[in-house]
């Protein structure tokens, strides 16, 4: 999968070169190099650079951010419909909490 990241961005501005940020998250050069291409790397390398960078994924990967956004609204949205149908108390907290998260991710207009 390859999406827009801004990890070049955040490299140069720590005066870094790729190999060093590589060093750093202790993957190879060119891990580093396919990332600013648009790699999505593994979970560890993503937190290593929130660590390096002290940004969110959100920041270091916007794009990737707004796709699994997208999809856990579209998944909650189906299991608040799921629950709709039963009248428990712990299932109005569930449907409460999904409603809230949903209005928390989903870009609110201008």
């Amino acid at each position: 999968m390859h999406m827009h990241t801004s990890v070049r961005r955040f490299r140069k501005s720590a005066f870094l070169a790729q190999d060093e940020l590589a060093e750093l998250l202790g993957v190879a050069q060119s891990s580093v190099s396919r990332i600013e291409a648009g790699e999505i790397p593994d979970g560890t390398t993503i937190l290593g650079l929130q660590i390096l960078f002290d940004q969110s994924p959100q920041s270091l990967f916007p794009d990737l951010y707004d796709v699994a956004a997208e999809e856990i609204v579209r998944c909650a949205a189906e299991l608040d419909l799921r629950l709709a149908a039963k009248l428990t108390r712990r299932v109005r907290h569930q449907r409460e909490w999904l409603r809230a998260m949903m209005a928390r991710v989903t870009p609110q207009p201008a």
